[in-house]
């Protein structure tokens, strides 16, 4: 692999590294300068298994270059806790597949059950259909079949340029494309320091803004700023914890620079 494209690799990566942190951030929620400690979830002995499935698109740019990274992911636990990315409990296999009938088997890998093609730099997941989880359990994990739709549209964002410089005296308006009746999770989240952040979910009408109120409690440096449109459902099914979630994601993430 070139150095180029393998520099490039380590970036798409790093923003995988990002979906799997933000993926336990509680919206609404906000953090300057060290963090804090408030939305922190203890782990607890579930009632029954804990499942969390992820179907996920992440689209960046890099070098003017635009890249969709998607991945299947799953984990199986005896434990509840939303931030969990660690399968210790392991079915005989897992797969999704999507109504087409394209199947992807999932490995394990990284501790839990994985599928995706760093190098596919398109994407190979079919926006807005309907995506089914099975899964063969075996000793200590269920059977399962659980399905969600993908949504049909990435909220790509408009009006920022990757590496933007923000002043954190001025509001910041973050524009995306597309809208839908649901929300939207849009984070601010520092790469220096992932516990100083600003997380809110709102309307999915196409704009917010963070207010320089809200942006004076960060510390200046470089930030993702994040845009995510989802499905989410809880999984009811015999054997699971009813806390178990089946989530469709369609993220666009961009970096930013916080200046004073």
């Amino acid at each position: 692999m070139k150095l180029s494209k393998l520099f490039k690799f380590l970036c798409i990566l790093s923003f995988v590294i990002v979906v799997i942190i933000l993926s336990c951030q509680t919206p609404g929620s906000s953090s300057g300068g060290g963090g804090s400690d408030d939305n922190e979830v203890k782990k607890e002995l579930a009632n029954g298994v804990y499942a969390k499935l992820i179907i996920a698109r992440i689209s960046t740019v890099i070098s003017g270059t635009a890249y969709k990274l998607d991945s299947l992911e799953a984990i199986f636990s005896n434990y509840y806790d939303p931030c969990n990315v660690i399968s210790d409990l392991h079915p005989t296999s897992v797969s999704c597949s999507d109504e087409n009938g394209t199947n992807y088997d999932l490995t394990f890998t990284n501790n839990m059950y994985l599928y995706n093609d760093p190098l596919d730099i398109d994407g190979f997941l079919g926006l807005g259909l309907e995506h089914e989880f099975d899964v063969d359990g075996g000793m200590t994990v269920p059977d399962l079949l659980t399905s969600i739709n993908l949504p049909d549209e990435e909220p790509i964002i408009s009006n920022l340029m990757n590496n933007s410089v923000i002043s954190k005296k001025n509001d910041l308006t973050v524009e995306w494309q597309g809208s839908t009746a649901g929300n939207v999770s849009i984070v601010l989240l520092s790469v220096a320091n992932p516990s100083e952040l600003i997380s809110v979910e709102t309307d999915d009408d196409g704009s917010y803004t963070f207010i320089a109120s809200q942006l004076s409690s960060l510390n200046s440096g470089q930030y993702y700023i994040h845009v995510e449109r989802f499905n989410e459902e809880f999984i009811i099914a015999p054997g699971y914890d009813n806390r178990s979630i089946i989530r469709a994601r369609l993220l666009c993430t961009i970096l930013l620079n916080l200046t004073d």
